[in-house]
């Protein structure tokens, strides 16, 4: 069951319902689970003055999906195109690409925004699908608090407490596409205080029918949660990765390995007070046909937590990240220098007054970042929530985001052929960060104990967008392309999400999503891979769930995703349908069968161009098994 409301990001575990409890949760109580995202702060989503989405454990569970880009496709808003098995384009509000530069991707507060393109690896952003206990995602900028590069949006996947996971699972499955996929999970209790639990998964999933783009991925971790006192809690987490992905190119040839370890403490030195530490390093290792890339990564963050008074809540804090690379290249793709370290430093405050308690309330905030290629950047926001009735919050928002310049646009030299006889050179230049001014209004509203409803308008303003300089040369023939910041533009748009449970079995969802974007100036290149053009993007999306409980534990999802043509790509407007069967045996045993793509043998979802050829996605039919013991 989705929830349709507005959270934020999460640094410690937030106070809601265990997910296997949220499936008898009536829409009120669900309205009021308690985010983090919005604020770093738990609230009700009710009153989280934002663009939300949560997605459930029971939603990934009901929705039958094996990886988390397919899950989100159930959010309201989200652009979500699968290029080929391993690649996907995901964005917010536009900007769609395999390289979208907007939308900042964590995983228990650790981000996996790579600075070497300023996106998401998605083909390696995975964990063991049952241990998720929700997804928060928020539309918008969220800058203020989570800094440069959360500029259209900001996905946060939070995993479950060691102590929620106790004893056994076993799960796999497998058949056409999704060739086979398992993974096994132990958790337990050391002492008391303390619970720990750890996996290993494997997934495959197979070639398209025009490329040999199959994936294969392996992964194991653990996490250790501890309490040792009341008011303290601890964790440490960490997985590994090993494997082979879709580069795209018509060959499988991209090895990918990594993995990481995460540290929290959180502490409460009192009634209303906070203190959170977080510490995490991941290291990231990548083999294409053209580039190789290491790299690590090294953040320490702190957070404080306060209220003044009865009208303010305060929550401040910084951060420190170190990112170091090492490039080899090849006649195609050089970058130069060919290893570089960067420095990100960062502070941040917020302020919650409570204008008229439990009525209006006003948070203003700023997060001040400096980084080696633009310097000081300042991003602040200005937040209002109305509360005219106990069903209904009116909010609304003014806020600046930037995206700091990536590797490929300061360093890099990609060459490639064109038409008989000519050259095309890309070259990156001097960059400024892209720059946001975005104004929203939102309407949350529950109608009647079954029925609630979620509404968002917006207008972007962009400045300073990456574009290039045309430049040829007839000797030999040659053609540059040279980064810089000459486009500029502007998106509007709305998204409306429904909720209705005209029964206690039987729950609709709904949503609709219409973007218009117009951009101008600038040269933009003659493929899309980090072009910004306004026909890439879907002007329309629509989708419709429906999720049935019936009798003796079976259940039935049905998924409908309507999406609009990309004209800039040529891929026409398809209509997905995607149908899940399930039954469960208590809670010990549960076996389900999924099928993809029903109304289609195959369709694109993305276009192609030369640096990652898109596969006409096939229809899928897989079976599942889970045992918990």
């Amino acid at each position: 069951m989705a929830v349709l409301v507005f959270p934020g990001m999460v640094d410690a575990q937030p106070s809601v319902p265990a997910t296997n409890q949220l499936t008898s949760l009536s829409l009120e109580q669900l309205m009021s689970l308690e985010v983090t995202s919005v604020s770093k702060h738990a609230e009700p989503i009710a009153k989280a003055p934002a663009a939300i989405h949560v997605l459930t454990g029971d939603d990934l569970r009901r929705s039958g999906t094996t990886s988390i880009p397919e899950a989100l496709r159930m959010v309201p808003g989200i652009n979500v195109a699968q290029i080929n098995p391993g690649n996907w384009a995901i964005s917010a509000r536009g900007f769609n690409s395999r390289f979208a530069n907007k939308l900042l991707v964590m995983i228990d507060g650790r981000s996996v925004y790579t600075p070497l393109f300023s996106g998401v690896y998605w083909d390696v952003q995975d964990t063991l699908m049952e241990d998720i206990e929700r997804i928060e995602v928020i539309r918008g900028p969220g800058a203020s608090l989570w800094g440069a590069n959360a500029v259209n949006g900001v996905i946060n996947i939070i995993t479950k407490d060691a102590f929620d996971t106790q004893g056994g699972l076993l799960t796999g499955g497998g058949g056409w596409e999704e060739t086979a996929f398992g993974a096994v999970r132990y958790g337990g209790k050391l002492g008391e205080h303390s619970a720990y639990r750890a996996f290993v998964k494997y997934n495959r999933r197979d070639d398209t029918a025009i490329f040999n783009d199959g994936v294969e991925i392996w992964r194991g971790g653990y996490r250790l949660d501890w309490r040792p006192q009341e008011g303290s809690t601890g964790m440490l987490q960490g997985e590994l990765y090993t494997g082979d992905t879709a580069s795209g190119t018509g060959a499988n040839d991209s090895t990918v390995a990594g993995g990481h370890v995460l540290a929290r403490w959180e502490r409460a030195l009192g009634a209303d007070s906070t203190l959170k530490l977080q510490a995490w390093f991941d290291r990231t290792e990548r083999i294409f046909d053209v580039l190789t890339e290491y790299r690590n990564t090294f953040d320490l963050e702190v957070q404080h937590q306060f209220a003044a008074g009865e009208r303010h809540d305060f929550v401040w804090g910084g951060g420190y990240r170190f990112t170091s690379d090492q490039t080899f290249g090849s006649p195609q793709v050089t970058f130069f220098p060919t290893e570089v370290g960067d420095h990100l430093a960062s502070f941040f405050v917020q302020d919650e007054i409570a204008l008229l308690p439990d009525k209006l309330s006003l948070t203003l905030g700023s997060k001040l970042e400096h980084n080696q290629y633009t310097g000081f950047e300042v991003q602040p926001t200005a937040r209002l929530t109305w509360l005219p009735h106990v069903q209904h919050s009116v909010w609304g928002s003014v806020s600046r985001a930037v995206r700091s310049p990536s590797r490929a646009e300061t360093d890099v030299v990609a060459v490639s052929g064109g038409p008989p006889g000519l050259t095309t050179v890309v070259r990156g230049g001097p960059m400024q960060s892209e720059e946001l001014l975005a104004f929203e209004l939102g309407w949350r509203a529950q109608w009647h104990r079954r029925f609630s409803t979620d509404l968002a308008l917006f207008y972007n303003d962009y400045d300073r967008l990456r574009a290039f300089n045309f430049g040829f040369t007839p000797v030999p023939p040659t053609a540059t392309f040279t980064a810089n910041n000459a486009m500029d533009g502007h998106a509007y748009g709305s998204e409306l999400a429904l909720n209705w449970q005209p029964v206690t079995w039987w729950r609709w969802q709904a949503s609709y999503t219409l973007l218009q974007m117009h951009l101008r100036n600038g040269v933009v290149l003659p493929d899309a891979t980090f072009s910004y053009r306004a026909s890439d993007n879907a002007q329309q999306q629509f989708h419709l769930r429906s999720s049935i409980d019936l009798p003796q534990g079976f259940e039935f999802d049905a998924m409908l995703y309507c999406h609009d043509s990309l004209p800039g790509q040529g891929v026409p407007a398809y209509t997905r349908l995607d149908l899940r069967v399930g039954w469960k045996y208590r809670d010990q045993f549960e076996a389900s069968v999924t099928l993809q793509n029903a109304l289609d043998p195959k369709h694109a979802e993305y276009g192609n161009n030369s640096l990652v050829r898109s596969s006409e996605i096939q229809r899928a039919l897989y079976g599942k098994m889970t045992w918990r013991f």
